[in-house]
Protein backbone atom coordinates (compact mmCIF):
# COMPACT_ATOMS: atom_id res chain seq x y z
CA UNK A 1 0.00 0.00 0.00
CA UNK A 2 2.76 2.50 0.46
CA UNK A 3 4.83 1.38 -1.98
CA UNK A 4 1.52 1.87 -4.58
CA UNK A 5 1.04 5.36 -2.98
CA UNK A 6 4.93 6.21 -3.47
CA UNK A 7 4.07 5.37 -7.34
CA UNK A 8 1.76 7.44 -7.62
CA UNK A 9 2.82 10.76 -5.99
CA UNK A 10 6.36 10.24 -8.68
CA UNK A 11 5.41 8.66 -11.75
CA UNK A 12 2.28 6.96 -13.60
CA UNK A 13 1.27 9.76 -15.32
CA UNK A 14 -2.09 9.18 -17.47
CA UNK A 15 -2.70 6.38 -15.04
CA UNK A 16 -5.99 6.20 -13.37
CA UNK A 17 -7.12 5.00 -10.12
CA UNK A 18 -10.64 4.34 -9.44
CA UNK A 19 -10.94 7.31 -12.42
CA UNK A 20 -8.66 9.74 -10.23
CA UNK A 21 -6.10 10.82 -12.23
CA UNK A 22 -2.91 9.87 -10.77
CA UNK A 23 -1.27 13.50 -11.13
CA UNK A 24 -4.56 14.46 -8.88
CA UNK A 25 -2.43 12.61 -5.72
CA UNK A 26 0.70 14.86 -5.75
CA UNK A 27 -1.86 17.02 -4.54
CA UNK A 28 -4.09 15.57 -1.84
CA UNK A 29 -4.96 17.72 1.26
CA UNK A 30 -5.30 16.16 4.84
CA UNK A 31 -8.48 15.11 4.32
CA UNK A 32 -8.63 13.08 1.28
CA UNK A 33 -5.34 11.70 2.37
CA UNK A 34 -7.39 10.89 5.75
CA UNK A 35 -10.35 9.23 3.88
CA UNK A 36 -7.85 7.13 1.26
CA UNK A 37 -6.28 5.63 4.68
CA UNK A 38 -9.78 5.22 6.42
CA UNK A 39 -10.52 3.42 2.86
CA UNK A 40 -7.69 1.19 3.25
CA UNK A 41 -8.01 0.39 6.24
CA UNK A 42 -11.80 -0.77 5.45
CA UNK A 43 -9.93 -3.14 3.22
CA UNK A 44 -8.38 -4.83 5.89
CA UNK A 45 -11.78 -5.30 7.88
CA UNK A 46 -13.28 -6.35 5.33
CA UNK A 47 -11.35 -9.02 4.93
CA UNK A 48 -11.02 -9.94 8.72
CA UNK A 49 -15.47 -9.96 8.70
CA UNK A 50 -15.37 -12.46 6.06
CA UNK A 51 -13.20 -15.02 8.31
CA UNK A 52 -15.34 -14.17 10.93
CA UNK A 53 -18.54 -14.69 9.44
CA UNK A 54 -17.89 -17.48 7.44
CA UNK A 55 -16.47 -19.28 10.46
CA UNK A 56 -19.68 -18.14 12.88
CA UNK A 57 -22.16 -19.12 9.77
CA UNK A 58 -20.63 -22.56 9.59
CA UNK A 59 -20.43 -23.30 13.27
CA UNK A 60 -16.74 -23.79 13.22
CA UNK A 61 -15.16 -23.70 16.48
CA UNK A 62 -12.41 -20.76 16.59
CA UNK A 63 -10.52 -17.85 18.49
CA UNK A 64 -9.21 -14.70 17.18
CA UNK A 65 -4.82 -14.54 18.04
CA UNK A 66 -3.70 -11.46 17.73
CA UNK A 67 -4.05 -10.79 13.78
CA UNK A 68 -4.51 -14.92 13.29
CA UNK A 69 -8.04 -16.84 13.06
CA UNK A 70 -7.49 -20.47 15.18
CA UNK A 71 -9.77 -22.74 13.81
CA UNK A 72 -10.19 -25.94 15.64
CA UNK A 73 -11.89 -29.59 14.36
CA UNK A 74 -12.57 -28.07 10.61
CA UNK A 75 -12.45 -30.29 7.95
CA UNK A 76 -9.70 -29.62 5.03
CA UNK A 77 -13.13 -28.32 2.58
CA UNK A 78 -14.07 -25.60 5.37
CA UNK A 79 -10.27 -24.73 5.70
CA UNK A 80 -10.07 -23.77 2.15
CA UNK A 81 -13.39 -22.11 2.49
CA UNK A 82 -12.03 -20.30 5.78
CA UNK A 83 -8.95 -19.32 3.80
CA UNK A 84 -11.14 -17.76 1.22
CA UNK A 85 -13.98 -16.52 2.59
CA UNK A 86 -11.59 -13.05 3.36
CA UNK A 87 -10.81 -11.96 -0.37
CA UNK A 88 -13.99 -12.98 -1.37
CA UNK A 89 -15.42 -10.75 1.79
CA UNK A 90 -12.76 -7.92 0.27
CA UNK A 91 -14.07 -8.56 -3.49
CA UNK A 92 -17.39 -8.40 -2.58
CA UNK A 93 -17.37 -5.03 -0.72
CA UNK A 94 -14.98 -3.50 -3.61
CA UNK A 95 -17.74 -4.25 -6.20
CA UNK A 96 -20.76 -3.03 -4.11
CA UNK A 97 -18.12 -0.12 -3.41
CA UNK A 98 -17.55 0.59 -7.09
CA UNK A 99 -21.18 0.18 -8.18
CA UNK A 100 -22.75 2.26 -5.23
CA UNK A 101 -20.04 4.70 -3.93
CA UNK A 102 -19.48 8.02 -5.27
CA UNK A 103 -17.76 7.95 -8.40
CA UNK A 104 -13.68 9.04 -7.54
CA UNK A 105 -14.23 9.21 -3.84
CA UNK A 106 -10.99 9.17 -2.14
CA UNK A 107 -12.88 6.76 0.04
CA UNK A 108 -13.59 4.12 -2.09
CA UNK A 109 -10.26 4.52 -3.73
CA UNK A 110 -7.97 3.98 -0.47
CA UNK A 111 -10.09 1.05 0.11
CA UNK A 112 -9.49 -0.72 -3.74
CA UNK A 113 -6.00 0.26 -3.07
CA UNK A 114 -5.97 -1.04 0.06
CA UNK A 115 -7.61 -3.99 -1.11
CA UNK A 116 -5.19 -4.50 -4.00
CA UNK A 117 -2.08 -4.25 -2.52
CA UNK A 118 -3.47 -6.62 0.33
CA UNK A 119 -4.52 -9.35 -1.34
CA UNK A 120 -1.13 -8.78 -4.33
CA UNK A 121 1.44 -8.72 -1.54
CA UNK A 122 -0.18 -11.83 0.87
CA UNK A 123 1.88 -14.19 -0.59
CA UNK A 124 4.68 -11.82 0.91
CA UNK A 125 3.39 -10.65 3.82
CA UNK A 126 1.23 -13.35 4.98
CA UNK A 127 0.57 -16.59 3.69
CA UNK A 128 -1.94 -17.59 6.39
CA UNK A 129 -4.97 -17.43 3.64
CA UNK A 130 -2.79 -18.84 1.06
CA UNK A 131 -1.67 -22.14 3.50
CA UNK A 132 -5.19 -22.65 3.91
CA UNK A 133 -5.89 -22.73 -0.05
CA UNK A 134 -2.90 -25.21 0.17
CA UNK A 135 -1.12 -22.96 -1.60
CA UNK A 136 -3.46 -22.37 -4.59
CA UNK A 137 -1.08 -19.69 -6.61
CA UNK A 138 -3.71 -19.50 -9.45
CA UNK A 139 -6.76 -18.92 -7.38
CA UNK A 140 -4.16 -16.21 -5.60
CA UNK A 141 -3.90 -14.76 -9.12
CA UNK A 142 -7.34 -14.72 -10.23
CA UNK A 143 -8.43 -12.51 -6.76
CA UNK A 144 -5.43 -10.46 -7.07
CA UNK A 145 -6.51 -9.93 -11.18
CA UNK A 146 -10.03 -9.02 -9.83
CA UNK A 147 -8.78 -6.11 -7.12
CA UNK A 148 -6.20 -4.89 -9.72
CA UNK A 149 -9.38 -4.55 -12.21
CA UNK A 150 -11.73 -2.68 -9.38
CA UNK A 151 -8.61 -0.37 -8.34
CA UNK A 152 -7.88 0.34 -12.28
CA UNK A 153 -11.10 0.82 -13.67
CA UNK A 154 -13.29 3.69 -13.99
CA UNK A 155 -16.47 3.94 -11.90
CA UNK A 156 -17.91 6.01 -14.34
CA UNK A 157 -17.54 3.31 -17.22
CA UNK A 158 -21.20 2.60 -18.71
CA UNK A 159 -20.80 -1.27 -16.94
CA UNK A 160 -21.03 -0.38 -13.67
CA UNK A 161 -23.31 2.71 -14.66
CA UNK A 162 -25.61 -0.21 -16.00
CA UNK A 163 -25.95 -2.23 -12.73
CA UNK A 164 -27.42 0.26 -10.98
CA UNK A 165 -30.17 1.19 -12.72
Amino acid sequence: MILLACVLMVGCAGWTINGVAAERFKHLDGAEMGQLAIGAGSAFIAHWLGHVVFAEASGLDWEQDGMREIIYDASKEELRWMGRAGFLAQLAVGAAVKVFSDPQSMLATGYHMGTAGQIFLYPVCSRGDLELLNESELEWAVYSIAAFYLMLSDPADQFFREATQ
